[in-house]
Parts: C-alpha cells; structure tokens; sequence
C-alpha cells in the first residue's frame, strides 16, 4: 500500500513539474484565437463572423506555425483567408463547413495538412499556393 501511495505521488509530482515547464496561453489577435507553446503560436479559432482573415506571420514576437484542428470549423460567413509562409501546419478539419470560402492562399512552407482539413468548402474558385518553387523542377 506504500508503495503504491508513493508511486502516485511521484507520479502527481512529475506531471507538475512538465506542465510547469510548458507554458501555454489563450489570446486574441483581431478574430482569431491562439495558443502560445514554445514561442510558437497556433491559431486555434476564428470569430464566427469573420468574412476575411489574413494570418500573420507573427503575433508580438513569436511566429505562427500551425492551424490548430478545427480552427475555423464552419466559420460559414468565411470567404478568404491568407495563410502566410511562417504556417508549417493546418490541423484536421480546420476549415471544415466554411461553405462560403471563395479563396484561398497557402505559404509556401505548409508541409502537412490534415485529414478533411477543407471539406465542404464547396464554394472555393481560387486557390493560390505558394508551395511550387523553381528549385523543385
């Protein structure tokens, strides 16, 4: 029974520890939402009402490299959105149902995108993605 009490508290006691080594904080930047962990910035939403979004680079002076999954989850009013070069990732789902977004502009060091990330973004006409350079020929 010792044992097992000490056990659980060694157990509390290192997640204590991680959890206070990783900082990680919910702001606001205009109408999106984010996240900060480890002096990097993932955009984890988007007010309901936003029409055009233009992700920056960065926010104060950490970068923003990744969508988070379901970010902008049937943001329906959404019709263009920029996603800048600093953008590595686009979570699952992140622009699921957004049955109004017309354009799209991807960076050119988006390397993953997940599963469903642009499903039912029925309405799309243009895409612009940044990710061809002359040096992949």
């Amino acid at each position: 029974m010792k044992k097992k009490i000490m056990s659980v508290l060694l157990f509390m006691a290192i997640n204590i520890l991680f959890v206070g080594m990783i900082k990680v904080s919910a702001e606001t930047y205009e109408c999106l939402t984010y996240s900060v962990s480890n002096s990097k910035i993932t955009i984890t939403d988007c007010t309901a009402d936003a029409t055009t979004v233009e992700i920056p680079a960065e926010i104060g002076e950490y970068p923003v490299t990744s969508i988070g999954a379901s970010a902008f989850y049937n943001c329906t009013k959404l019709e263009s959105v920029t996603i800048p070069d600093s953008v590595t990732t686009i979570g699952s789902e992140a622009f699921r149902g957004c049955t109004s977004l017309e354009e799209l502009t991807i960076g050119k060091n988006v390397t993953t995108i997940g599963t469903y990330a642009f499903y039912g973004t029925n309405a799309m006409k243009k895409i612009n993605w940044n990710a061809v350079r002359v040096s992949d020929f």
